[in-house]
């Protein structure tokens, strides 16, 4: 079979019918279960509601394959494109093709078709992701002579195996070290986001701020959906670098385990990313009981290259 054999056409990512959502919703849970076969399938009204909030900002071109005759989704192209002033010249893609259809050239049309609308919007920069459970990604890359820019890991808390002794310590020593900080808890929506919401995730934010002067100096955020109740995924934490050094960033860590333990029984892991270059973050991290689930690479090409 070659990739003449496939039809390629737009996917409306706001406009498809309920059969083209559904067939799109069972392609990306077959290699979602590829990269996380720990989780459970995202179910369809998520993805619907995910792909009819994406906000005016980000122009999401999407291209699916198939079979003729056939309704299943055989591969799915994507290039998403930032309506906004920052970094004009760049451009996110990403290709996932089923397994057993791998190696008959629909990465190359697909690649095609991104490139052109790459060309067309002025982009000059080409990003993407891969994951080492799927490592025909990475040696596509490679044959492109795309260059590795980030490398870092999902690192993995089992809640099993958390030490609450060590939450309870770093809370005592937090409060103790930083008595001119408050802790406080935002629950919900920051102003002016919705994408995140309309997918049906919560989110808690412990953050700080000096006593003296109210300025912020630090914050942590969790994301849990119940749709995936097992699992939380840990977003960003951050301490601004003149707060740093007194365990702000231990005591923001330590207070939203503790609140999870109380509050999210359901829990049993905690996942987050980080660069493997960011040793303060991974210590933090290490010493609580993460460890690596799945190794991730950014990866950047000049759209020439890719044409030549």
């Amino acid at each position: 079979m070659t990739s003449d054999t496939y039809q390629f056409l737009p996917f409306d990512c706001k406009g498809a019918t309920p059969a083209e959502y559904a067939a799109l919703n069972r392609h990306t849970n077959r290699m979602r279960l590829e990269r996380l076969p720990d989780d459970p399938p995202v179910p369809l009204e998520e993805l619907i509601q995910n792909l009819q909030s994406i906000p005016s900002f980000v122009d999401l071109r999407l291209w699916a394959a198939r079979t003729p005759g056939q309704n299943e989704i055989t591969a799915l192209g994507n290039l998403s494109l930032m309506r906004t002033e920052e970094n004009p010249h760049l451009a996110s893609f990403d290709i996932s093709i089923l397994p057993e259809h791998r190696r008959h050239g629909l990465a190359r049309q697909m690649l095609r078709r991104i490139t052109q609308a790459a060309e067309a919007d002025q982009r000059r920069l080409l990003m993407t992701n891969t994951v080492d459970r799927v490592p025909s990604g990475e040696a596509f890359l490679l044959r492109l002579g795309a260059q590795k820019d980030l490398v870092g890991h999902t690192n993995q808390l089992k809640i099993e195996s958390l030490d609450r002794d060590l939450v309870a310590r770093w809370l005592r020593q937090g409060e103790q070290n930083a008595a001119d900080i408050e802790l406080s808890l935002w629950e919900g929506a920051y102003p002016e986001e919705h994408n995140l919401f309309a997918r049906g995730n919560q989110r808690w934010t412990f953050y700080i701020v000096d006593r003296a002067t109210g300025k912020f100096a630090g914050y942590t955020e969790t994301v849990w959906n119940p749709n995936r109740p097992e699992q939380l995924r840990q977003d960003m934490t951050g301490v601004f670098p003149q707060y740093r050094g007194k365990g702000l960033g231990r005591w923001l860590k330590a207070a939203m385990l503790d609140k999870v333990l109380r509050d999210r029984p359901q829990v049993k892991f905690v996942r987050t990313g980080n660069a493997d270059s960011n040793a303060a973050m991974l210590k933090i991290n290490h010493a609580q009981g993460f460890e690596p689930y799945t190794a991730d690479a950014l990866w950047q090409i000049v759209l020439q290259k890719v044409q030549e």
